[in-house]
């Protein structure tokens, strides 16, 4: 403590001394201050995760109930007893350094009241603040299997400079220019923070080109460096976003041997960085021994062509694949071809806070498998209220979650261990149906020439049933029509349910893989120049690549953008290509055609990723902008 200056001293000698005293102390507090604020958010952080985690376990418990799985519910109650008293842990931490903070913020004002008392001149100029605390802010082993939504065949801040906006890339829908190309003007635009380009990609000429897939398979195979350039990304690219900072979650399961070997190999022969970090993770231990229906090893394609991809988006981005359980409870290696732990693997992503960007390419129909007795039909039902807890969460914490649409068009398998059995009525695809999921969709893409200039886009149906595929598309059985989806000036197409997909990236097989534990397509045309490389597509691609997108826009928007339906949908089609022609049906199963703006089959259709990206940032930083689409037509 400072007392007053001593007994026969003169207080104008005293005072300079005093003050420099009192402002030392004052650089001290406020260094203090600073760290207790940083401990402070962080437990706060904490605090709001473990307290969210809480309300999921607890929410599920319930319907774990209803679905006749007291296990589920015992398990999610225990995890519930094991976060309370870490919560009540971290709340008094907070309530400790919250105290420490008042303190710290009295002695503060003392010292400038009494710097005030004598004049001093060194005390600083600016009174602090009071410190003003801020309010104290599942799972699922039921045998419902997933399919790969896959085929393998014979796959700027707001205010960005024009310049980067123009690029190839086909214009917005003459529907969405109908829209602002501003928000108000009572809403400045922050320019971006300036980002040095990235190098450009080098690939070293050993991978099958365009041009070769073509002369030898009559297909294309498309490079990174074409998709690329197709879709507005190389011009983000030049100005330092490349997803740099953000992390891309894929949850899959099955063998992963080979992916980090296999990632390097790709990355070499295009000429891209390997990820700043790549890590594969096991909560549940290594996968169960299986054997797919068509006796090629499709977890695994899966997990290197989904990795392989989600990295050529945004080579910058950290990756995290999850590899959950793939067997269900007293299942033979032929039921053991999908993943059944999608809701653990999905939790454990959320309570460990990987990443922002959650990437699922499973998917499996709402209607089940006719194989389940009506009991496990109903026990489906339940378990996708049971899951949407947790789609619900990931929202609540700015995480983006993706999935793919389906590769059945408007119709789905009705038996995982059977090739081509589908329902013959149609029915959409879970997760992807669930109004906290962004739904995606697949397009057949042309390409003009080897730079990649962009010529044009439909709906992706082969047609060819066992070989081919469509994107999958339609209207929900189990949920309702979410409000981000009302105000469309198609509302006829709806009928009040959920309809999908949102959007589209191109999903016909013409992608570049490279698998060393497979010879592939290109392998066989020539085992000695590429053994090894595949062509590979589906709407499981389609969905990483939309992954790396969104991992790009967190960058640039320097912070997550989290659920995005409800602005993606206020922008209609803005800075996309709409996708008007073809459709969807599918054995057997008529299905929904494309058509200007939203439809069933693409839904607002593919990126121009320089200008959706923007404007995306711009939709969500001004909910003003664009349609509202909220229960009121809006044109």
């Amino acid at each position: 403590m400072y007392s007053q200056p001593p007994p026969g001293g003169s207080q104008n000698n005293a005072a300079p001394q005093y003050t420099e005293a009192i402002a030392r102390e004052l650089t001290s507090l406020r260094q203090t201050l600073n760290q207790l604020t940083a401990v402070e958010r962080d437990l706060e952080s904490q605090r709001v995760q473990l307290q969210g985690q809480i309300n999921r376990y607890t929410e599920q418990a319930p319907i774990a109930r209803r679905m006749n799985h007291p296990d589920l519910a015992d398990e999610a109650m225990a995890r519930v007893a094991q976060l309370q008293p870490e919560l009540a842990r971290v709340q008094a931490h907070l309530a400790q350094t919250v105290a420490r903070q008042r303190e710290v913020t009295n002695r503060q004002f003392a010292l400038l009241r009494q710097t005030s008392a004598i004049g001093g001149a060194s005390a600083p100029s600016t009174k602090p603040q009071p410190f003003k605390p801020g309010k104290p802010k599942k799972r699922r082993r039921v045998a419902l299997g997933l399919s790969l939504a896959l085929v393998v065949i014979v796959l700027a801040a707001l205010g960005l400079s024009q310049a980067l906006r123009a690029t190839p890339g086909q214009p917005a829908t003459s529907l969405a220019q109908t829209q602002p190309t501003s928000p108000p003007t009572a809403t400045p635009s922050p320019s971006p923070t300036p980002l040095p380009p990235i190098p450009a990609f080098s690939p070293n000429g050993t991978g099958p080109t365009d041009q070769q897939c073509l002369n030898a398979l009559g297909a294309p195979c498309y490079s990174p460096e074409q998709i690329q350039q197709a879709f507005g990304l190389t011009a983000l690219y030049k100005h330092g976003y490349d997803g740099a900072g953000q992390t891309i979650v894929i949850l899959g399961t099955g063998r992963t041997g080979t992916l980090q070997a296999d990632l390097h190999h790709f990355d070499q022969t295009w000429g891209l960085p390997d990820p700043p970090s790549f890590r594969i993770l096991e909560p549940n231990g290594p996968p169960a021994p299986y054997t797919c229906a068509d006796q090629a090893d499709d977890l695994q394609i899966e997990n290197t062509l989904d990795v392989e991809w989600a990295h050529a988006i945004a080579p910058g981005a950290n990756i995290v694949l999850v590899i959950g359980a793939n067997k269900p409870p007293g299942g033979s290696p032929e039921d053991s071809c999908g993943l059944y732990g999608l809701v653990d693997a999905l939790n454990y992503a959320l309570d460990e806070t990987l990443g922002q960007v959650v990437s699922i390419s499973y998917a499996g129909s709402e209607l089940g498998y006719t194989f389940e007795t009506a009991s496990q039909h109903a026990q489906d039902q339940s378990y996708y209220q049971y899951v949407d807890v947790s789609f619900r969460q990931a929202a609540s914490q700015n995480v983006t979650v993706l999935a793919a649409a389906g590769d059945e068009g408007a119709t789905n398998s009705n038996d995982l261990t059977k090739l081509n059995a589908y329902w013959q009525q149609p029915n959409i695809s879970w997760p992807a149906d669930d109004p906290y999921v962004l739904a995606v969709g697949g397009t057949t893409l042309q390409i003009q020439d080897a730079s990649g200039t962009y010529g044009g886009e439909s709906v992706w149906n082969d047609g060819n049933v066992g070989y081919g595929g469509a994107s999958g598309g339609g209207l929900s059985s189990v949920f309702p029509a979410p409000d981000y989806q009302y105000g469309l000036l198609n509302q006829e197409l709806f009928h009040n349910k959920r309809g999908i997909p949102d959007v589209s990236f191109p999903a016909e097989p013409s992608y570049d893989l490279y698998a060393s534990f497979e010879t592939g397509i290109m392998g066989q045309v020539n085992p000695s120049r590429w053994k090894h490389w595949d062509i590979t597509g589906g709407t499981s691609i389609a969905t990483p690549c939309w992954a790396g997108l969104i991992a790009i826009a967190n960058q640039m928007r320097g912070k997550p953008v989290g659920f995005i339906q409800p602005a993606l949908y206020r922008l209609r089609g803005k800075g996309m290509h709409d996708i008007t022609s073809g459709n969807n049906s599918y054995g057997g199963v008529t299905g929904y055609s494309a058509q200007p703006g939203y439809d069933l089959a693409s839904g607002w259709g593919t990126p121009i990723a320089n200008q959706f990206v923007p404007d995306l940032i711009e939709a969500l930083d001004n909910p003003d902008y664009g349609c509202p689409g909220y229960r009121t037509p809006c044109g």
